[in-house]
């Protein structure tokens, strides 16, 4: 409902949602209010929707309980549902909102198999297991290693037999093995 308020009807692009094995993508084509960032989206603000039409009769039938409730409606289900919050980026053709997948216990809750692995090794391997991340930028960034550090703790918990790859380098994934 937020990106079908939020739409700019004038893009050429459509509205998507991508589904991954961690996370979920929603795109939306349009710009955010002038002067609002992406990084204040999730902290109180005004609601301003694009199609302020289209708001008032989601409103009117129910489906919106009040203005500027989306985001933090986003927010407590996620943590209702035990999976971080959601992250938001404006690029310059419209807005994605990234929802992670809830870390699965099976795959990292039993770590004692980790007992011989360097501090570097661990934090990578434990962004693996918890899917939190599952490329190289994104375990680089998720887990505050290098990349060049990460490269290398790859090829360790490779070497262990603690993770795979699935799929090619382009558009593969590293996974708890």
């Amino acid at each position: 409902m937020n990106a079908t308020v939020h739409r700019d009807y004038s893009a050429i692009m459509d509205a998507s949602i991508r589904v991954y094995p961690d996370r979920v993508e929603i795109f939306n084509p349009g710009r955010l209010p002038e002067g609002w960032t992406a990084e204040e989206l999730p902290t109180k603000h005004e609601s301003r929707p694009a199609n302020p039409l289209m708001a008032r009769v989601f409103f009117d039938m129910g489906y919106i309980e009040n203005w500027a409730t989306g985001i933090p409606m986003m927010r407590r289900e996620c943590e209702a549902m035990g999976i971080p919050e959601p992250e938001f980026s404006a690029e310059t053709d419209g807005i994605r909102i990234i929802f992670r997948r809830a870390p699965d216990k099976n795959d990292w809750q039993d770590i004692t198999d980790t007992a011989d692995l360097s501090d570097m090794e661990r934090k990578v391997y434990l962004t693996i297991c918890k899917g939190i991340a599952t490329t190289l930028k994104e375990i680089s960034e998720a887990s505050v290693v290098t990349r060049i550090s990460v490269r290398r703790a790859i090829a360790s918990l490779i070497e262990k037999g603690l993770i795979m790859r699935i799929g090619n380098e382009r558009s593969g994934r590293w996974i708890k093995k």
